[in-house]
């Protein structure tokens, strides 16, 4: 098994998360009475991680130190790529460390706020000849793949399917790379949607390992009734 040197984390919290309604960035929201981005981090720190750096707003930095007061505090991108750039950046430009081969990176959502310590500490541990270890959950949906006019086109094999969580456990190295090479593309054929698929984009390799049905992503005002029950 692979063994990390310095493990750091990277919470991008500057969108906002209209889809919840709450009319502030979604990592500010409170569930419980304690926001979102504070129970994410805390859960992090509780894991062991040596350093947490979040991506906020400049206008949300204050809130962010009051909330975090241990963490590296830098201003997040428009998209959440850009903000996991920021992230990484910070950890050579504001910490002055240089990334060695044996650095992990965990790239966490703090709409998973709930996300257990001992899911987390398991996924510090990536083995040799992996860049990226993702938790996930099997499908139990039936998935149907559509085209433009909304034709179903293909029926995927479920058993073959898994619904990704965070947070995902990269290589410093690698993810440093990937992101500056995609920053470099100007294709425009490619959004990644999560850093484990920018990691694939880049030819990396990916490996799945068990998720935690508490890590889930508090995005709809349904969701946050969820959650509540898991609190109480």
């Amino acid at each position: 098994m692979f063994v990390a040197g310095k493990i750091f984390a990277v919470i991008p919290a500057a969108g906002m998360g209209t889809r919840l309604g709450a009319g502030i960035p979604k990592a500010f929201f409170e569930l419980g009475g304690v926001t979102l981005l504070r129970r994410a981090y805390e859960s992090l720190v509780a894991a062991g991680v040596d350093r947490v750096i979040i991506a906020a707003s400049p206008d949300m930095h204050e809130r962010a130190r009051l909330e975090c007061p241990d963490a590296v505090i830098v201003a997040g991108g428009k998209e959440r790529a850009d903000s996991v750039l920021c992230g990484l950046d910070a950890i050579a430009d504001q910490l002055g460390h240089e990334a060695g081969a044996d650095d992990v990176v965990l790239v966490h959502d703090a709409a998973r706020a709930l996300t257990p310590v001992e899911m987390i500490q398991r996924l510090m541990v990536v083995p040799d000849g992996v860049d990226c270890v993702v938790p996930a959950l099997p499908v139990s949906d039936t998935i149907k793949q559509v085209d433009e006019q909304m034709r179903v086109v293909g029926t995927p094999a479920r058993a073959a399917l898994r619904a990704v969580q965070t947070p995902q456990a990269c290589r410093l190295v690698t993810l440093l790379k990937a992101n500056e090479a995609f920053q470099r593309d100007e294709s425009g054929d490619f959004c990644p949607t999560d850093d484990a698929s920018l990691i694939e984009w880049f030819g990396g390799t990916v490996v799945v390992a068990p998720g935690d049905e508490r890590a889930l992503k508090i995005t709809h005002p349904i969701d946050v009734v969820i959650a509540e029950h898991y609190l109480a």
